[in-house]
């Protein structure tokens, strides 16, 4: 898989309310109907941007198709970016609070 991506670092800022973690599975859904497209493990980049504004942060997953982010408390809206298919967190944004974490997985739709 061929992925774009960007590999921006958010800034580091002093806070009464520290980081709150994100982490999930990079995965495929297709036409599960019929079975033309099984679920597959993918690595590549994913990209969790901040709802209202503010510097998206990009990491990479690890060679189980795992993510762990690292984020300033907020609702932020995570995605990947690969050419024929629609990947991304379906449904509400992912709010993170500080010092939880929350697990949410990004879905490659197979068009």
């Amino acid at each position: 898989m061929l992925g774009v991506a960007l590999l921006l670092v958010a800034g580091c800022s002093h806070s009464s309310s520290g980081p709150g973690t994100v982490t999930g599975l990079f995965h495929s859904s297709g036409n599960m109907a019929n079975m033309r497209y099984p679920f597959f493990l993918y690595q590549g980049t994913i990209t969790a941007t901040p709802r209202g504004g503010g510097k998206p942060v990009t990491v990479m997953t690890d060679s189980h198709s795992r993510f762990t982010f690292h984020l300033r408390p907020g609702a932020y809206l995570l995605t990947h970016r690969e050419p024929g298919s629609l990947c991304g967190q379906f449904g509400d944004p992912v709010r993170v609070r500080s010092g939880q974490i929350t697990r949410r997985d990004v879905v490659c739709v197979i068009t």
